[in-house]
């Protein structure tokens, strides 16, 4: 019973989150934006999400190698949250 359910839970939530940036992936996005189109639209209030191109990406990777550009991903993902919730 509560086993089998927190495990259910877990998977699900594992499967929201990208495991190198634990960020929200491309599959919660689609769930959040169903939702706040929807709520927007009842509300009749915009409804706006960011999306972002690392540009010459490849090229720091291949420069200094997987694991630099992860840790660059890691800061970029923490930075960016980190100013997302800020007020205002």
């Amino acid at each position: 019973g509560q086993a089998l359910r927190h495990a259910n839970e877990e998977l699900t939530r594992l499967s929201y989150f990208d495991p190198l940036t634990e960020l929200a992936n491309r599959r919660r996005l689609l769930d959040c934006l169903q939702e706040a189109w929807q709520n927007g639209l009842a509300r009749k209030t915009p409804v706006a999400f960011a999306l972002f191109d690392l540009d010459e990406f490849k090229a720091y990777n291949d420069l200094k190698g997987h694991l630099a550009g992860d840790d660059a991903l890691r800061l970029l993902a923490r930075r960016v949250e980190a100013e997302l919730r800020k007020p205002g």
